[in-house]
């Protein structure tokens, strides 16, 4: 990965969506703080199309929707999304309404085994407010699972038929082809006319950002990335700085200064 410092004025100038991780791009120690706030409404009285594209649940996605100065958020690693189109908030699935409550019931049939296998483990704190997926906590409200825990949960996982999806603080069940590039194209493509895949820029900071970092050309990952880069496939072509936080604001006020 490059330094983002060598990212050119030219190329971030042609950059019309940027595409967000939430926790551990957009965070610090956990939180959204208010210069990330503040950056988010800058790039957007700037004219660029913010959107958040997150593991964390529908219910957070709609608070998004309804409270951030966003077009879109997408949530539960791509399993639906809200988008503001004209003067309503549309909901969209990519499994559909019943599909979605088949597959979280069937991923939660797994967790139940993971739990006889893991029993220090325990359901995310926000799954009841997921529509779709089903999240085990690895490192959020328990203690951190060891490099060796987490792999071992995973190949759990994996033997139960499920393809796992790893944030930085949850470990996510999916039975089914979703993921946050593939809703990301979709909301592009049908409710933002007219954007070239050129001007879209991911940002993020863990392995569930994986699919933004192969399906985009520009993307760019905070500083804490590098924790987690050793086990990817994917990686962005540049590297921010700052972590969390302080590498968002680096790249929004880069992006700001490039339109002007």
């Amino acid at each position: 990965m490059e330094p983002f410092s060598q990212c050119t004025n030219e190329t971030l100038a042609k950059v019309d969506v940027l595409l967000t991780d939430v926790d551990g791009t957009l965070t610090r120690d956990g939180h959204v703080p208010t210069d990330v706030m503040t950056a988010i409404a800058a790039l957007g009285a700037a004219g660029l199309t913010v959107i958040p594209v997150t593991g964390r649940p529908a219910g957070w996605a709609h608070m998004m929707i309804n409270q951030w100065p966003v077009r879109a958020a997408i949530a539960e690693n791509g399993a639906m999304a809200y988008v503001r189109h004209h003067s309503s908030i549309k909901e969209i699935f990519a499994l559909g309404r019943a599909g979605s409550e088949t597959h979280q019931t069937n991923a939660m049939a797994i967790a139940a085994a993971a739990f006889k296998e893991f029993p220090h483990l325990a359901l995310a704190g926000d799954q009841p407010y997921r529509r779709v997926d089903l999240a085990i906590d690895h490192a959020e409200n328990v203690d951190p699972l060891s490099v060796s825990e987490l792999a071992a949960l995973r190949g759990f996982l994996m033997e139960k038929g499920a393809h796992v999806i790893i944030s930085s603080i949850h470990v996510h069940i999916q039975l089914a082809d979703f993921d946050k590039a593939a809703m990301a194209k979709r909301v592009i493509n049908d409710y933002l006319d007219g954007v070239d895949a050129d001007a879209v820029l991911a940002v993020g900071d863990a392995p569930n950002d994986e699919p933004l970092f192969a399906a985009f050309s520009l993307c760019v990952g905070v500083a804490n990335l590098a924790k987690a880069a050793a086990g990817m496939t994917s990686l962005p072509r540049y590297i921010t700085a700052g972590a969390e936080a302080d590498g968002f604001c680096e790249l929004a006020a880069r992006l700001i200064a490039a339109r002007t």
